[in-house]
């Protein structure tokens, strides 16, 4: 689907779900959840689940509650923020179900005993598509400020996005070209986490924050913004560190 209004796969999913008598369809995406008011319901038809991800508010309106409370069948929610952002838009709260995303911590445990990176000074790494809501420019703010301190750290930024482009021209401005290094997507999340000392995720807002889970598996120190769910994942001072979104002086702080 190109955008909600997209109903080109429409006639072929509905054919499908009436040939294969599905008892459950999932709908993970908004697009895909937006699909089910021309789905097929009924006594014989299947379940729809939806699977509620992002962090960020519904319109309190009649399609919101008509998309949630009549059009699915159940709802889960990632954190309890999205959970309690549902229910002020007008979803019954009977109807949502809070169950954390969850990771393999196999592959991430396995490179938590390794000695971090191979670097000659210490590495700040981040994980997370190269988009707004995920804050890189107050991580790019804060490693400025630590370099006009006289701190020697590299920052290796894992991800691809829309704002890849300012995002490297803000590095040039701030001189910090030799400090900061683009990845673009990585497959290999583990690989990347065994070179990082530090993990960062400067998000400002976040559904749960999957990849400051990863990096505790792998055993990084872990500094993280307190938007939506991270405030879930992670207990301030015990298993990383907690600062207020669109700070980069905090940021700073908790990285020195």
């Amino acid at each position: 689907m190109r955008n909600d209004l997209d109903l080109s796969p429409l006639a072929s999913l509905r054919r499908l779900i009436r040939e294969e008598k599905y008892d459950i369809v999932h709908l993970h995406t908004k697009r895909a959840h937006a699909l089910s008011l021309w789905l097929p319901r009924g006594s014989h038809g299947p379940k729809y689940v939806v699977t509620r991800r992002m962090d960020y508010p519904e319109a309190k309106s009649w399609y919101t509650r008509h998309l949630y409370n009549r059009r699915v069948d159940g709802i889960v929610a990632i954190s309890r923020p999205i959970a309690n952002l549902l229910v002020s838009a007008g979803v019954g709260p009977e109807r949502i179900r809070l169950i954390h995303s969850g990771i393999d911590p196999g592959p991430f445990e396995a490179i938590a005993s390794k000695t971090a990176s191979s670097e000659d000074i210490p590495v700040v790494g981040t994980v997370a598509v190269l988009e707004e809501r995920k804050g890189h420019r107050f991580l790019l703010e804060a490693a400025a400020r630590l370099k006009g301190q006289g701190y020697q750290i590299k920052y290796f930024l894992a991800g691809d996005g829309s704002l890849r482009g300012q995002l490297e021209g803000m590095a040039a401005r701030l001189m910090l070209q030799d400090q900061v290094k683009f990845f673009g997507f990585v497959s290999d999340t583990p690989a990347f986490l065994s070179n990082v000392d530090i993990f960062v995720l400067p998000s400002l807002d976040e559904g749960l924050g999957v990849a400051a889970l990863e990096a505790m598996a792998a055993g990084k120190a872990v500094v993280a913004t307190r938007v939506g769910g991270l405030a879930e994942a992670m207990v301030d001072s015990v298993t990383g560190v907690l600062v207020a979104p669109r700070d980069a002086e905090a940021l700073a702080q908790a990285i020195a």
